[in-house]
């Protein structure tokens, strides 16, 4: 065995950001009894949310359901610190469990995907645009099941560059409240463009305001921001410190987990803030203990994932199964993740600049495609999983000119895999993925 993501879960840190991630339904229904006002995203950045103590941010599939007595066994055992010494437990005596035939890991991590596949089927049941990506429709699906839980809905920003997107909060728009924010392409060097997110800024302050009758205290505002930043500098951190350098401190389970939980910072950006640096710590002493490995030393293929948001678990299990590993750093190799706010002088001036910054699109996906490319050269990666999510028009038409790119500039190999739903064409997806780790090999 390769690989064993399960170690993973054996830092405290990854628990207690799992245990909040799959309570984030009773977390939003405790947080309106207290009189909080809950807005929800569906993808970043959720930060301007902590502009007042009476908002709680929700990215909406943490209201995902997943069964109630299995939250409520994980979030005693783990209250009483005995969930960490269980999973290491388990973890040793592994080779005696039965296993799912497509991972080596003893766990079959494609049930944890079987709520959101729920989410998707309420999509489809509604006979909403079945020509949307898979993101689009778990989204989809949790604003018809949780609308009710919620008092606005926030979007925009990148999601300018999708029609579905565009499309589908306008309809969510029509039923609930609803602010979407207008981000033009471009940098700040764009006619009008800071003008106009800075009165979108304005407009979405006053909503604030108008939703919880306080006043924002930008000095407030401005705390929290600081802890924004600290997190996406240990983002950075983990990056540049363990994965250039060979490590994989955390697997594709852990790294999706941290993924959903960076769009909203788990609705608490001190609790999340917290355990990151915590994180680091367990890391450090996991590294000094030989627990966490060093993949490049000991040749064991890394495989960059890229593309389109969501994928099948079972990708990265056909790769652990082939002696490899998938690098699912969707938290890292995003600008929007590491680009620091300036906090001097004005707020809203400054986070216009921000968001107007590195973290805007300038030339369409060719912004992505260079990033991607900046990371596998950096990472020094064996090879590249390009995933083509259907529905979604941005990122799949762009394969064949990041394929000729990596073979012109890296020469390592490409592969191309398609995803509409969880658990589709599994014997396809296995013979395919298995030839392209034979070329790596």
């Amino acid at each position: 065995m390769s690989t064993n993501p399960i170690l993973d879960f054996t830092m405290q840190s990854i628990i207690d950001i799992g245990v909040r991630y799959i309570n984030g339904l009773k977390i939003a229904q405790s947080s309106r009894k207290k009189g909080k006002k809950i807005i929800a995203g569906f993808m970043p950045p959720m930060e301007l949310c902590f502009s007042s103590d009476q908002i709680m941010p929700i990215w909406l599939p943490r209201f995902t359901e997943f069964p109630s007595g299995m939250i409520r066994g994980i979030t005693v055992a783990n209250k009483l610190r005995n969930l960490v010494p269980t999973i290491k437990l388990l973890n040793r005596v592994q080779n005696f469990i039965p296993k799912n035939p497509l991972s080596r890991e003893g766990i079959d991590f494609t049930g944890f995907v079987k709520p959101f596949s729920g989410l998707n089927q309420l999509t489809e049941d509604s006979n909403y645009d079945r020509d949307s990506c898979i993101q689009m429709r778990i989204c989809y699906g949790a604003y018809l099941k949780y609308h009710e839980y919620f008092d606005l809905m926030m979007g925009g920003f990148d999601a300018n560059n999708c029609l579905y997107f565009a499309k589908v909060y306008e309809r969510i728009g029509r039923k609930k409240p609803l602010f979407y924010f207008q981000k033009p392409f471009g940098d700040q060097n764009t006619p009008h463009a800071v003008e106009l997110v800075i009165r979108e800024l304005e407009d979405f302050f006053q909503l604030l305001e108008k939703l919880t009758g306080e006043s924002i205290d930008f000095n407030k505002v401005k705390e929290n921001m600081k802890l924004v930043n600290d997190v996406k500098k240990i983002a950075e951190l983990i990056l540049n410190r363990y994965y250039k350098k060979g490590y994989v401190p955390i697997h594709w389970p852990a790294s999706a987990l941290l993924h959903g939980a960076f769009v909203d910072y788990l609705s608490d950006i001190k609790f999340f803030h917290e355990k990151l640096r915590l994180l680091i710590a367990e890391i450090e002493a996991n590294i000094k203990k030989g627990i966490i490995r060093n993949y490049k030393q000991e040749n064991i293929p890394r495989i960059l994932f890229v593309g389109s948001p969501g994928f099948d678990p079972v990708v990265a299990q056909i790769i652990g199964n082939q002696g490899g590993t998938l690098l699912y750093l969707d938290i890292f190799p995003n600008e929007l993740r590491n680009q620091l706010i300036d906090l001097s002088g004005d707020f809203i001036l400054k986070y216009a600049d921000y968001l107007l910054g590195k973290t805007n699109f300038r030339r369409g996906i060719e912004d992505s495609l260079d990033f991607w490319l900046l990371q596998a050269k950096l990472l020094d990666i064996d090879g590249i999983v390009f995933n083509d999510v259907w529905g979604c028009r941005f990122v799949a038409p762009s394969f064949k000119l990041f394929k000729d790119q990596v073979r012109q500039e890296l020469g390592i190999p490409v592969i191309r895999v398609n995803f509409h739903e969880f658990s589709e064409n599994l014997g396809q997806m296995t013979t395919r993925i298995e030839a392209f780790m034979e070329l790596i090999k």
